[in-house]
This record gives C-alpha cells, structure tokens and sequence, in this order.
C-alpha cells in the first residue's frame, strides 16, 4: 500500500487496540496507565480536502484526533470509569516553524521559537487535563509543568508512590494538587 494507508492502518491498529486495552484493564478494577502517540499526520500525504478554517495540513489531521479522543471519553463514560479516570493530552513539542514543508499550516504562535528549540515556542506547549468531578471543567490554568511531572503525579494518583526510585534524582513533581485545585497552584 502507499505510505498514506501504512499510516491510516497504524493509527487504526493502535486506536484498536488501546480500547482493547481500556476495556481488558477496566474489568481488572486496578489502576493502569494508556499512552497513545498518534501518526496522524503523514508530511508526504497530497493535499487533504479542507474541512476547517486553517486549512492547514495539521488542522485537517487533528479531526480524526478529536474523534478518537470522543471514542475514548465515550468508552470510558460506557464503562463507568470517567469519574476515576484521569486523561491527559500534550503536545509534544512546539511547531516546525522552521523549514516547514509547504502547506503543513505551521508557523511561530505567540512564542518565539519551535521544534527542536529551547525557546519558549519549542517547549511551551499546550496541555488539557479532563477528569469528570475532580478537574473542574472550562477552566485555564497558566501554570507551567514538565512532561516528567507526569510520572510522580500518576504514582501518586495511582497509588504507586513506593515505586518512585529513591536511589538517583527524580526531576517529576507531583502536581496533584494543581489538578485537584486549578490556576496558581503548581509546586513548580
């Protein structure tokens, strides 16, 4: 096949099978961690048709994103777990502002800099946390985290603390109390 269905199959294959996954370890009544990295966008893929205002290739990629995610929440709702589930997207970097193949709709936001950089517009990257009775929704919170605070607030939300190693420095911080209580209250 061409490269445009590998990456449509990949991204299936994997939406697949992390329901599979959702749905095996919610029966299990335990705790348990999901990372799902998309390929949703193929740099090589012809130009998409337009269906939203940027028109970018990026914008048009992101709608079979927001399904998915829609399919996650639903899943969740359908398995009763929403309330004791939290669920976390982040960007990974920030745009390829530089040398950008033509038509990928990505240029600096309001942050100088983009991937690869270590300026503001490389790191500082949009994030959303959703868990239904404990992040309160429709809120914006301007405190900065790290992708490695990630680990010791899910230990900590988990109840796995004991399994944070002791023996080196550990550089995550638990923002538990940023997620319970919102704006201001990061320990960063």
């Amino acid at each position: 096949g061409t490269s445009n269905e590998c990456y449509e199959k990949m991204d299936r294959e994997s939406e697949k099978r992390t329901l599979e996954f959702i749905r095996k370890n919610a029966k299990s009544g335990k705790p348990f961690f999901v990372s799902y990295w998309p390929n949703f966008l193929n740099f090589l893929k012809p130009d998409m048709p337009k269906k939203t205002h940027s028109g970018g290739k990026v914008a048009e990629s992101f709608i079979a994103v927001d399904a998915f995610v829609g399919r996650v929440m639903e899943e969740l709702k359908e398995l009763s777990i929403a309330e004791n589930t939290l669920f976390v997207a982040m960007a990974d970097n920030g745009p390829m502002a530089h040398n950008a193949p033509p038509g990928l709709g990505m240029e600096e936001p309001i942050f100088r800099g983009g991937k690869g950089d270590f300026l503001e517009g490389g790191v500082r990257v949009p994030a959303q946390a959703w868990w239904p009775g404990t992040v309160e929704p429709d809120q914006i919170v301007g405190d900065i985290i790290h992708e490695t605070d990630l680990f010791t607030t899910f230990a900590r939300l988990g109840g796995a603390i004991e399994y944070i190693p002791t023996d080196r420095i550990i550089d995550g911080i638990d923002l538990t109390y940023l997620l319970m209580n919102g704006d201001t209250h990061s320990r960063r």
